[in-house]
Parts: C-alpha cells; structure tokens; sequence
C-alpha cells in the first residue's frame, strides 16, 4: 500500500526554480532547471545526481530522450538580473550516460525580455530531431 510519504528531496544550491517536467529513463531521472541553467540526472532507484550539463540557459522545457541521447533546450533573456551572466539560447544533444555534448544548435532571436531559445520538448522520428523556438521557427535537425 502506497503511503504518499516522501522518500527523497533536492534543492538546488541556488535556490533554482524548476519549471521543467521530469522523464525516467532507463533507470535515470533527467530535469532542466531556471536560474540553475543546467540539466541535471539522478538516479531513479538512490536519488544521486549522476551528471550535470551547464545549459547556460533557463531549460523550462522537458526533455527528450531517444538511442542513448538526451535532448533539451534553453532560454536566453536580456538583461538577464545576475550582472556578467549572458544567457545562451539553444538546443543541447547530450551523452545519455556521460553528459557529453555530442551537438547544439542556438536558434533565432526575438524582441522582449526572453529573446531566443527552445521552450518546447524536441521530438525524433527517424534520425531527425524537430524542435519549436520562441522565434516562430520550427527546426527539423538530421543528425
């Protein structure tokens, strides 16, 4: 019988706010972050983060995770409120064990206080990986 008691917690050094939905896969628990700009992956059974990717940007979007490679997209704003941070826009295609940076594409920019990036969760279907920005642009990525 479940219990809905809390069995693990992890709060971000710097207070970040999570805006991103969580996914499980193949044993690993992979979430974007807001003012931490990175994704970070624990272990789904221990609650141990397992690796951390800087993304530079808010990642409020969910990942994607498809043949061993982790998608997701950051935000950039401007001004950004932490004075010698510059946000960076884009999509990351990362190791799924590792973390690595196996590719990014930044995306267009826009008017207004968040200026680029990728909001939305990336989608592959056959070795293609399609992807919305807050430019208006839907992108279709080979890799």
């Amino acid at each position: 019988m479940s219990s809905g008691e809390k069995t693990r917690e992890y709060v971000h050094a710097d207070g970040s706010w999570v805006e991103s939905s969580p996914v499980v896969d193949d044993g690993d628990v992979f979430i974007g972050s807001s003012d931490a700009l990175k994704l970070s992956v624990f272990d789904a059974e221990t609650g141990d983060v397992k690796w951390e990717f800087k993304t530079g940007g808010w990642s409020w979007g969910k990942p994607a995770v498809e043949n061993g490679v982790v998608y997701i997209g950051s935000l950039r704003a401007s001004p950004y409120y932490v004075d010698g941070v510059d946000l960076v826009n884009g999509l990351f295609a990362l190791d799924q064990q590792t973390g690595t940076l196996k590719w990014s594409v930044q995306t267009g920019t826009v008017e207004g206080y968040i200026t680029g990036g990728v909001f939305s969760t990336p989608v592959i279907n056959e070795g293609v990986v399609y992807v919305a920005g807050i430019d208006g642009r839907l992108l279709a990525i080979r890799e």
